[in-house]
């Protein structure tokens, strides 16, 4: 351990006696890093992260296959995964695989009560939406089952961001009058973005803007100017409305509700041949289908990560290996008074990781730039994504990624250790002869000899 110890104080001597050497690796490693970093924070906070549903590996996702044509209108069709209206009264009566089943329809709106009228994201849901996923309230409560009774008070949920943004997360938001297309809701509750963010939004890896939403039980209190569009597409069985979420119950399989599914596809094909003969119903993990759309853009990331880190890698392993070239009289001198070459691999390696620990932390500032820019320019600047660099997985991963750039460097080194000139490995050899003669001349004078 002591030995161990040395090798790392003789490697911190570099940082003093090579501060263009230092910079040069830090801005090397730290760029490719922090870039390499800041794509594994932003793929973790959307993809990777803990769910936020309760039990998500029972959870599915009901959608429709093939196309609607609003009753003849659309030639052509529309080929849309989500789910109308009557289907989904429907399969919430029918289906009895999935021991819950709820639906959310999402659309623009305008709050007024304010300052200023806002443009909102509005989100509907059916009673059972909320508990079937597990959500929790982070502040006040959720739609409750009375909410969505004819002639109860309009209550609304707002997401955090929701919350953040337009009430400067306020705790007394709770309790609050606004309206929403000119009708009054009460806000009883905030619940975290995440939520409607995985149900609503699949493809939305960078997208944050609809994470600010404004969440009313669905079809029982629509009024205002959109209330005849919600009318027809509540009775119209050839327009698609609904993303439907559902849960399996206990003792049913995927593919136990899948087969159920089909077999209600088909009687609702039978019973409406006019708009269901040409669609059917598919059951799909809730996990599954959320990565599904961004698994191409996922590997294209990740693929782009890698490939920056190992150019950032190998630029730091050729800066020092160059400044290596420089110490081959020392490291002859190290070989001639007794360094093994276990002990001379040992202490390059040490002095790669060394070199590259300022580059591990200009890293996490790179990243946390790069992770600002992104949330103020793609997303909502609520500094949800920043955020994504504290989580302690992506703090190791950078932990791991330094090291490891640091590793890759030394392994270069060590690889290209005896590729100098025949002149320069002659002159080394002579420095070794020459070292091994002194330090015996030395032996023989202790002796007396």
């Amino acid at each position: 351990m002591r030995e161990w110890w040395r090798d790392v104080v003789v490697s911190l001597r570099v940082l003093r006696r090579s501060p263009g050497l230092a910079a040069s690796v830090a801005v090397t490693i730290g760029i490719g890093v922090g870039a390499s970093l800041a794509i594994f924070g932003l793929l973790h906070d959307s993809l990777i992260g803990q769910s936020p549903f309760a039990d998500p590996g029972g959870l599915v996702v009901v959608q429709n296959t093939g196309r609607y044509y609003y009753e003849g209108r659309m030639t052509e069709g529309l080929a849309s995964p989500f789910i109308s209206g009557p289907d989904f009264a429907d399969i919430e009566h029918q289906v009895r695989t999935l021991s819950a089943i709820g639906a959310a329809a999402q659309f623009s709106g305008v709050m007024t009560g304010g300052d200023r009228p806002r443009p909102v994201w509005r989100t509907l849901v059916s009673p059972q939406l909320m508990p079937l996923v597990g959500a929790r309230p982070r502040l006040g409560r959720l739609l409750l089952p009375g909410d969505f009774r004819p002639g109860a008070e309009p209550a609304a949920v707002l997401t955090d961001s929701m919350w953040r943004s337009h009430f400067a997360a306020d705790p007394t938001a709770v309790g609050r009058t606004i309206r929403l297309d000119d009708q009054p809701f009460t806000i009883v509750g905030v619940v975290s973005d995440a939520v409607l963010r995985h149900l609503a939004q699949p493809e939305g890896v960078l997208d944050r803007v609809q994470d600010r939403q404004v969440i009313t039980p669905l079809l029982r209190s629509m009024a205002g100017r959109e209330a005849g569009l919600f009318k027809y597409l509540e009775r119209q069985r050839d327009a698609p409305w609904f993303p439907v979420v559902g849960r399996i119950g206990r003792g049913h399989t995927l593919k136990d509700a899948a087969g159920e599914m089909a077999v209600v596809a088909r009687r609702l094909s039978s019973d409406h041949p006019a708009t269901n003969a040409k669609r059917s119903l598919q059951v799909t993990g809730l996990e599954a289908w959320r990565t599904a759309k961004v698994g191409g853009t996922t590997m294209m990331l990740l693929a782009a990560a890698v490939l920056v880190f190992l150019v950032a890698s190998c630029n730091a392993a050729g800066l020092i290996l160059a400044e290596s070239a420089r110490r081959e009289t020392e490291i002859a001198v190290r070989q001639a008074l007794g360094a093994g070459s276990a002990r001379l691999v040992r202490l390059e390696f040490l002095r790669s990781i060394v070199l590259a620990v300022p580059g591990g932390i200009l890293a996490l500032l790179v990243a946390a730039v790069t992770l600002f820019v992104v949330d103020r320019t793609l997303a909502d600047g609520s500094g949800a994504i920043l955020r994504a660099l504290l989580v302690p997985r992506v703090m190791l991963a950078g932990v791991v990624i330094t090291g490891l750039a640091g590793l890759i460097a030394g392994a270069c080194q060590q690889a290209c250790s005896g590729c100098g000139s025949a002149e320069d490995r002659n002159i080394v050899d002579a420095i070794k002869a020459r070292g091994v003669s002194f330090v015996a001349d030395l032996e023989k004078a202790y002796r007396g000899e």
